[in-house]
């Protein structure tokens, strides 16, 4: 997850630091309250197992609540909500979504394309899945987030080309 080192790069402060690092490590955390079937399962995902995994983050936002998280509970409620407003679960658009929330879509969505899939051959490589998130941009995720976590991610592309020459 790219949460933490992207918001040092946009200068955050050290209390929005902490959230940032915060979001990104239990984004998922609603997932706990999904069977390992769904979450292990090879094929696709009947109806009714999507409409639980959708509602993931607001188990997580209950959690989080209960454990007095309230602050990175809304960041979690929103994190797969759309940009344009077509997403789950309040339906929430643009600047109507937090802001972490937003970004915890783009970070969240990279991840999943470069790290997560279940068959490897399957996961895209770093150019691909920023292609892929561009292509979002004004729909699923933040336009302007979108152009910003492109240029963090050149960055340190060219930072790990440099080093490794």
């Amino acid at each position: 997850m790219q949460m933490f080192e992207w918001a040092a790069c946009m200068d955050f402060s050290e209390r929005e630091m902490q959230k940032s690092l915060t979001c990104g490590m239990v984004h998922d955390i609603g997932k706990l309250c999904l069977s390992s079937t769904i979450l292990n399962k090879a094929e696709p995902l009947s109806e009714h197992e999507e409409t639980m995994v959708k509602f993931h983050p607001l188990y997580g936002e209950a959690i989080l609540n209960a454990m007095g998280l309230a602050e990175i509970s809304r960041v979690i409620r929103y994190h797969r909500d759309r940009y344009d407003g077509c997403g789950s679960p309040d339906g929430l658009k643009e600047a109507e979504l937090p802001f972490l929330s937003r970004m915890l879509a783009v970070c969240d969505a990279f991840d999943e394309m470069t790290n997560r899939r279940q068959e490897t051959s399957r996961n895209l490589n770093t150019q691909q899945a920023l292609q892929a998130i561009k292509r979002c941009a004004g729909t699923r995720f933040d336009p302007w987030l979108c152009q910003q976590f492109n240029s963090y991610m050149e960055r340190i592309e060219a930072t790990r080309d440099e080093y490794l020459s």
